[in-house]
């Protein structure tokens, strides 16, 4: 098997300039002027070789169960991906949709694994960061669904390399709602976003000096009979010698920069791990 090995990182923002972010969100979120942002990061990795993604992908299946595995290239650009986070799955006029924000990292070991568990259940941080998205995809639904429940309390999403709340929701849909009516009531839900979405857009916009691209974009599928998007985070672009890795943290009342920079890492790691 080939080795890629990466010669060259660089982050965007680097680590001095995300901690002067956080501190300006936290100072708009003390002043009430937003509850909850999605800081995003970019690492971008030079190889001394050309990149091919769908050996990157097939890599990818191995370090990242419970997840969606996306790729699509033109031009000899590619974007892909192993997300955790399905937006909604439609069939006839049933839905389905999850909410997943909150996070802790993997502990050695089972019973470790267990108690990183146990404290992100119990983690009040993280289940307020949790409960905008909730509320969120909660209203989303009750403007295209005729009636719909979710889960009381999030239960855990066990990944490679971390456990995520997860609430999960279903409800039947209003005749004549179609997938545009779908997407334009649940995207962006403040678990890649923020809240309120209008002002933590803006936020963004200042704050994170790069273009997302596809990055938080959807990636699905639009049917006859069932329709199904993903979010695309934990996802990369390739182009030649160059993958751009992006991942992102929610900021609440209470975050600490040096934490929400690790878990980052932590998000990133499934790529990182392909090239050493």
């Amino acid at each position: 098997e080939k080795i890629l090995r990466a010669n060259k990182r660089k982050d965007f923002p680097s680590q001095g300039q995300w901690d002067k972010n956080i501190k300006t969100v936290l100072q708009s979120i003390s002043k009430g002027k937003i509850k909850k942002i999605v800081l995003a990061r970019q690492t971008v990795l030079n190889f001394s070789t050309k990149i091919d993604p769908w050996d990157v992908l097939s890599r990818l299946f191995d370090v990242t169960p419970n997840s969606y595995h996306f790729c699509f290239q033109f031009n000899g650009t590619a974007f892909l991906g192993a997300s955790p986070e399905r937006l909604y799955r439609k069939f006839g006029r049933g839905i389905i949709s999850e909410a997943i924000a909150g996070t802790s990292q993997r502990g050695k070991g089972i019973s470790a694994d267990h108690a990183y568990k146990e404290g992100l259940l119990g983690s009040l941080k993280n289940n307020h960061e949790h409960s905008f998205v909730v509320s969120a995809i909660d209203q989303g639904l009750k403007r295209i669904c005729s009636d719909h429940q979710h889960a009381l309390n999030p239960s855990v999403l066990t990944l490679g390399n971390g456990h995520h709340l997860i609430t999960s929701f279903e409800g039947k849909l209003k005749d004549n709602v179609q997938d545009e009516d779908i997407i334009s009531a649940l995207h962006p839900t403040p678990a890649v976003g923020g809240s309120p979405s209008k002002e933590s857009k803006e936020m963004l916009a200042k704050l994170e000096g790069f273009g997302r691209g596809w990055y938080t974009g959807l990636i699905g599928y639009v049917g006859l009979d069932w329709s199904e998007f993903v979010v695309g985070i934990r996802s990369a672009l390739i182009k030649n010698k160059e993958m751009t890795v992006y991942a992102g943290a929610g900021i609440v009342e209470g975050s600490q920069s040096q934490e929400e920079w690790q878990e980052i890492e932590n998000k990133i790691s499934n790529f990182i791990k392909l090239i050493r």
